[in-house]
């Protein structure tokens, strides 16, 4: 069976769009409501104050449709993946909201008289289940409480398709992705082509562009985007066996349009004016590279920044780089876009369209004394793993608090319920991360999430702000558990463990050390033996390495840049970062 991961609803055309996590597409027109929402009950969410649906209190919805009632009023019904989802939710939805009440008490709430004929409803209720009005819900036998759930599909009308008969169609969808090799390259405007036909995508936050629904009989697809002088040129052919899959397409440079009007500084002040600049130390980074790399001295840097030993400088700390002479002028008439050719695609096949090579079209015309036409530059842009930066600012706001006491609550923060005291952060944490760069617009609080997820791919070794999952088994039968833990590689310890940076480690967002294989802990079961009799077992749980994962978007910047993980201690790191004696070693792993 289909597994449906996302719906919409169209109200001008009464259409729901479903999608799942390969590209495929179902709409569905005609019939009822309830049927093209797999809602038999017509549920409906709850509202926030601002007349929002509020997040998902009920679990199992996939999207929600806005609609118009008799008086042109905006309401909103769930959506739900099939029917079997949507029957066993009202059923749930009965017994946890009306268990106590009376038919006649539940259905003057379930359908109130402000948008229904109530008495009418009830009576209904009971011509179609035969069960009276009076019989209490948590009563009724499971014979009768079918009848009753039966009654109110019929009477909600899932089955009727009197005045328009019912249209289900399944569509192949491509999804793109659009990406600079490290970062997404968000709102950027694609012109889709097919069979003549121009349509305009724009890429979200996340560098994704709608997924593309194909017109019958089509053959290929072709994308454009505007050239230098704004004509439509294109970029890339789909053929038809590619329809349906997941692509990626790397824009690779920048183009810089800067004004470059002569002038002639008075009195050298433009050649001596300098600036400072906050810089993010990067793996691999020594005071001694920095300091050349600005034309500046070690000694100054470690003064400006109070830095006591040379050595001890860590991947993701800011420094300030005082007075400065860098190529990184500031002029406002600067301004830069993507490169308008895309380089290629992860999919070799589609490397079939040769663009114009890439260039920065600025000349460099000014003289030495800073006469002239100036230079058009651009502030260089760190891009290794930007969320780490997301990550060590929370680190540091954080302070080694408990997760009681830390002021951000990670789930609200990706649309999603729980607190961190009684739910696991990790992965919500990971989440808020990326989607706080745009690297990935997954919200999950799923530790394993990143495993089967179209938006990351695994890597073959640990390197730093990969995502490492961790995923949990019972010893004593190698069963796998479906949890574990999910964190960002940092660095590895002298030993060889590997340094996460993450959330809900020893209830705190900090450094942790991790071998490939740990035990975590044990438990007492309940169980009969087979002559009936209850007995006690004791099992162990472990963690193992699942793998280390990236987003997709910053695949051509992995591969561009290979590298190894700098060593550290996992409790100076807390300290010196995050300014905190761990009361805990970071070599204790609790993750729950």
């Amino acid at each position: 069976m289909q597994k449906w991961k996302h719906a919409d609803y169209d109200c001008e055309v009464k259409a729901a769009t479903y999608t799942d996590d390969k590209g495929n597409y179902l709409i569905r027109t005609g019939g009822s409501l309830p049927w093209r929402l797999n809602n038999p009950g017509n549920l409906r969410p709850r509202m926030t104050s601002s007349g929002k649906p509020a997040p998902k209190i009920v679990k199992s919805h996939i999207g929600f449709a806005k609609t118009k009632n008799e008086k042109n009023e905006d309401c909103y019904f769930l959506i739900f993946p099939d029917y079997e989802t949507g029957e066993n939710e009202l059923r749930a939805s009965l017994k946890r909201k009306y268990s106590e009440k009376t038919i006649k008490e539940a259905i003057a709430t379930y359908a109130p008289k402000k948008e229904n004929n109530t008495e009418t409803y009830i009576e209904k209720v009971e011509k179609i289940s035969g069960l009276s009005r009076n019989s209490t819900i948590s009563k009724l036998n499971e014979t009768e409480f079918d009848r009753l759930v039966k009654a109110i599909i019929k009477i909600e009308g899932y089955n009727d398709s009197s005045k328009e008969p019912r249209v289900e169609k399944q569509i192949k969808g491509t999804s793109i992705t659009l990406t600079d090799g490290a970062a997404p390259i968000t709102n950027q405007e694609i012109t889709l082509r097919q069979d003549g036909k121009d349509s305009k995508l724009e890429s979200n936050h996340a560098g994704e562009l709608p997924t593309i629904i194909h017109l019958p009989g089509i053959t290929h697809i072709e994308l454009l985007i505007k050239n230098i002088e704004g004509h439509l040129e294109e970029v890339c052919k789909i053929p038809k066996e590619k329809f349906g899959k997941n692509l990626l397409l790397i824009f690779d440079s920048l183009i810089a349009k800067a004004s470059t009007n002569t002038h002639t500084p008075k009195n050298n002040e433009a050649k001596k004016e300098r600036k400072n600049i906050l810089y993010t130390i990067s793996p691999g980074d020594t005071l001694f590279k920095i300091a050349k790399k600005f034309k500046t001295t070690v000694e100054k840097i470690q003064s400006d920044n109070n830095i006591k030993e040379k050595a001890k400088i860590y991947p993701g700390q800011k420094i300030t780089i005082c007075n400065t002479n860098t190529n990184t002028n500031t002029n406002t008439n600067t301004n830069t876009k993507k490169n308008d050719n895309p380089k290629k695609s992860n999919d070799p096949e589609l490397n079939n369209k040769n663009t114009q090579k890439n260039e920065t079209h600025t000349e460099k015309n000014r003289s030495k004394s800073g006469a002239g036409s100036p230079i058009a530059t651009i502030d260089p842009i760190q891009k290794i793993a930007p969320w780490m930066a997301v990550a060590i600012d929370e680190g540091k706001n954080a302070g080694g608090k408990n997760e009681g006491s830390i002021d951000h609550n990670y789930h609200k923060l990706i649309g999603m319920h729980g607190s961190l005291n009684s739910t696991p952060w990790c992965a919500a944490f990971v989440s808020f991360c990326l989607n706080k760069v745009g690297a990935s617009s997954v919200k999950s609080q799923s530790s394993q999430y990143p495993v089967n997820s179209k938006n990351f791919i695994k890597i073959d070794k640990p390197v730093y702000g990969a995502i490492m999952v961790n995923s949990e088994y019972i010893t004593e039968t190698n069963q796998y558990t479906g949890h574990g833990h999910v964190t960002f590689v940092y660095g590895k310890t002298k030993s060889g463990e590997i340094i996460g940076l993450g959330g809900n480690q020893h209830d705190q967002l900090r450094f942790s050390s991790y071998p490939a294989d740990f035990f975590i802990g044990k438990k007492i079961t309940k169980a009969k033996n087979e002559n009936g009799e209850e007995i006690k077992k004791t099992i162990t749980k472990h963690q193992k390495r699942r793998g280390y994962y990236i987003p997709i978007s910053y695949l051509d910047f992995y591969n561009k840049n290979p590298s190894e993980i700098d060593t550290f201690d996992p409790d100076e790191l807390n300290k010196e970062l995050f300014g905190f004696d761990s009361k805990k070693s970071s070599k204790s792993r609790k993750t729950t």
